[in-house]
């Protein structure tokens, strides 16, 4: 009897075992895909309102090793500034699946994942759109390319009151993302005696001190290249006598308006003067 239940559980854990390692190997689907993707952009500006687009579509893709795909999603997850989370439904013909991005831009770069589900369970395959570093302008931004080479951007003037706090951001975008180093009038900057976090240098009680030319340089690598982005910002102090300059335009304005007044006043009352004489004219005729 006991030899009997001792080759039924041996049965039963044989028969465990076998379903245990046939869920496993059911749902360890082999999936590949498509090589990474470089955009390719002209030029080195960009903006939230018009992401700078790059040149024809792109197209990926992901397969599995004889398995009939039932469904598919294309994921982005992207550590990029700004970035957030896309999810599209792959068009699926068999064992593969595609997604094709028309008009790409610099928010398609990232980390992207095909998910795909077949009768035998689940696999997923992960690949990357790459982007060199550009320039994202915030709202107010302008930048005009400094010198003949595309890759270095000068921006507007940034003005600071004495005493004031400011922050001077380094607006570069890219994947992977950019590695960001300061330098101010030519000289590196030491990060033990300026506040500096992440991209933003944060300067408190401007002074003469911090008056000068920031440059950041943005660096990011792939596919065995390096790509630089170079953007200055001047830093400028706003006069302590600042206030006078639209307080003369304000006054300049004044003496306009008055001086338009003396002279219609001065017109019309000599219009009304010959027009009194003429009218005495006629009554003597």
């Amino acid at each position: 009897m006991i030899s009997f239940m001792a080759t039924i559980q041996s049965i039963t854990f044989c028969l465990l075992s076998l379903l245990s390692a046939s869920i496993s190997s059911v749902d360890a689907i082999s999936v590949h895909g498509s090589p990474s993707i470089a955009l390719n952009f002209k030029g080195t500006k960009s903006s939230n309102s018009h992401p700078i687009p790059s040149q024809g579509p792109i197209t990926l893709w992901c397969a599995t090793e004889g398995q009939k795909i039932l469904s598919a999603n294309f994921t982005r997850r992207s550590e990029t500034r700004g970035g957030v989370e896309r999810r599209h439904i792959g068009v699926v013909n068999e064992r593969n699946a595609t997604w094709t991005i028309n008009h790409p831009t610099i928010l398609e770069a990232g980390v992207w994942e095909c998910r795909v589900e077949t009768q035998f369970g689940v696999g997923t395959f992960n690949t990357q759109i790459y982007a060199r570093p550009v320039a994202q302008a915030e709202e107010g931004d302008s930048y005009s390319e400094d010198g003949q080479k595309d890759y270095q951007l000068q921006s507007l003037p940034v003005e600071v009151s004495r005493g004031q706090s400011k922050n001077i951001t380094c607006p570069a975008l890219g994947h992977p993302v950019p590695t960001i180093s300061w330098s101010k009038d030519g000289h590196s900057l030491d990060a033990r005696r300026v506040n500096i976090s992440g991209n933003t240098i944060m300067i408190n009680n401007a002074s003469e001190q911090n008056v000068g030319v920031y440059t950041c340089q943005a660096m990011n690598e792939f596919s065995k290249h390096r790509y630089l982005l170079v953007i200055k910002k001047e830093l400028k102090l706003k006069s302590d006598l600042a206030w006078i300059v639209p307080l003369a335009v304000i006054f300049v304005i004044l003496c306009c308006l008055v001086t338009v007044i003396f002279l219609c006043e001065i017109r019309r009352k000599k219009n009304e003067k010959k027009r009194a004489e003429s009218e005495v004219a006629i009554l003597e005729d």
